[in-house]
């Protein structure tokens, strides 16, 4: 059996990057008569009506703050000289793994507690997804033959 326990913190000033559109938007047609800073990123729109591309200026948008814990465990129990049985779970994600000579099935559930993944204006999808589950609790089973 195998743990680890691992303790990150990030702390990181003076950041740049964009507002979002949106609230660049919102906060130009709230504005009397389009009249705040934000609203210069506006080009008027094209024959269709649609907005032109806007232009958008690299802000300081604060800081970014980021800790956190991560806690992984293992355990690989041996059947015979060629067959494992192996558990594996951490903070979201718990799985098991059935290892064959020539196959191996994994069966698991990943974001077990169903949380919300974290807010990051300027992510994809507004996390990140390659950190963060955001689909939510989801259950899988996976087969790999090996010839």
């Amino acid at each position: 059996m195998t743990a680890t326990i691992d303790y990150v913190q990030t702390h990181i000033t003076e950041t740049i990057g964009y507002p979002s559109l949106s609230t660049e938007l919102n906060g130009c047609y709230e504005s009397t008569n389009l009249s705040r800073p934000s609203c210069s990123i506006l080009h008027g729109r094209d024959v269709n009506g649609q907005l032109c591309p806007v232009s958008r200026l690299h802000t300081n948008t604060g800081a970014f703050i980021e800790d956190g814990l991560d806690i992984n465990t293992s355990y690989v129990h041996p059947i015979d000289y060629l067959n494992a049985l192996s558990f594996g779970a951490d903070i979201q994600d718990v799985m098991a793994t059935y290892h064959e000579s020539w196959y191996i099935v994994t069966a698991g559930v990943k974001n077990i507690g169903g949380r919300d993944p974290n807010f990051y204006a300027n992510g994809d999808c507004n996390t990140a997804p390659g950190i963060h589950d955001y689909v939510g609790r989801s259950m899988f089973i996976k087969a790999q033959a090996h010839f």
